[in-house]
């Protein structure tokens, strides 16, 4: 709960550095765990962040696929 709260304040403020960091290692944990759906959003939303500058990023994508990830996780 704690890591879906910090990744959607990053995503809010639109540090995208953070929110990457972020789903990389839930990514790790959730596939580790066989939480796969999971694991497949964060890698979806690690790679939509990474080493891409803020004008790339699709905000309503990334919106949609963090409500996915709060939607799933629960």
């Amino acid at each position: 709960a704690q890591m879906l709260q910090e990744m959607a304040f990053a995503i809010t403020n639109r540090d995208f550095e953070r929110t990457a960091k972020l789903a990389h290692p839930f990514k790790s944990s959730s596939a580790q765990l066989g939480a796969v759906a999971v694991a497949k959003i964060c890698r979806r939303i690690e790679m939509k962040t990474r080493d891409v500058s803020v004008d790339e990023v699709d905000d309503a994508a990334l919106a949609d696929l963090l409500v996915d990830l709060q939607t799933i996780s629960e």
